[in-house]
């Protein structure tokens, strides 16, 4: 049986996840690198307040879980279960966006 995943939860993971960047993007900071993080706008606040600069790129989460008519518990129980859904049907789709998303 698979566990449920709960808010609580995804607010931990994700709070642990801001730690590691936050770790990793100071680091190279302190060796002189100038780290920008692409990631959802979801997450904009979070590597703000990390001190990292922010540089959002496509899918959002509220565009892919729209897409996907799936929520996140769905879409992460789903990359864990099945490891061509990420690539498949998140990075392979969008990836035309994502990159457009820099070119302007």
């Amino acid at each position: 049986m698979r566990a449920r995943f709960q808010d609580s939860d995804r607010h931990f993971r994700i709070a642990r996840r801001s730690l590691s960047v936050r770790r990793a993007g100071q680091a190279l900071q302190r060796e002189g690198f100038a780290v920008v993080v692409a990631t959802s706008e979801t997450y904009r606040d979070l590597i703000i307040e990390e001190g990292l600069c922010f540089a959002a790129i496509r899918p959002d989460v509220e565009e892919a879980t729209a897409r996907l008519g799936m929520d996140l518990g769905e879409i992460a129980r789903r990359m864990s279960a099945d490891d061509g859904f990420l690539f498949q049907r998140l990075i392979f789709p969008f990836l035309h966006e994502a990159l457009s998303s820099f070119t302007r």
